[in-house]
């Protein structure tokens, strides 16, 4: 964007017509999946029906509202909802935190992302440290651990590990 577009200031129909939905492709069960962020008011409808009975689902929920194909159009409808209980959890638990993330509502703290890119890793192996990091988050919480600093640890000697591999 130039700079002088940078100063001028948008009227509201200009803010209200402006696409600002944000795309990312997941590698995923040997292929890739396309998923694209929320509006605010979904967001919100998600939010508020995640109370009770519906926090059970709320994950697949998101998942299949983010669904999008390769034009960016919606394609998930509640009638996934039964294939998708079938499928393995910690693989929807990654595609969940990529979808926060992508939608602003990620976990704050470490940018594990940015260091993994830094790296020179690709996406599945993002993917694997994802569980690897949520297996150990596991441990460390049942050992009662400083989860955190023990997080950054684990992640700084794996980036650590891998980049001397790449560069070997």
């Amino acid at each position: 964007m130039s700079e002088a577009n940078m100063n001028k200031f948008l009227s509201i129909d200009e803010m209200l017509s402006t696409d600002d939905v944000t795309y990312l492709e997941y590698p995923v069960w040997g292929g890739k999946i396309r998923l694209g962020t929320l509006d605010a008011g979904t967001m919100l409808d998600f939010m508020e029906q995640n109370e009770g009975p519906g926090k059970k689902t709320a994950g697949i929920r998101l998942i299949i509202k983010s669904l999008v194909d390769k034009d960016g159009n919606r394609i998930g409808n509640m009638s996934m909802m039964e294939g998708f209980k079938k499928k393995n959890a910690s693989v929807l638990n990654a595609i969940v935190d990529a979808i926060l993330t992508l939608n602003g509502l990620g976990k704050k703290g470490l940018d594990i992302s940015a260091q993994i890119t830094a790296c020179g890793l690709d996406q599945t192996k993002l993917a694997e440290l994802s569980d690897d990091l949520r297996q150990l988050a596991a441990q460390l919480d049942e050992a009662g651990t400083d989860l955190k600093k023990l997080q950054a640890i684990q992640v700084l000697d794996r980036s650590a590990a891998r980049t001397e591999a790449k560069n070997a």
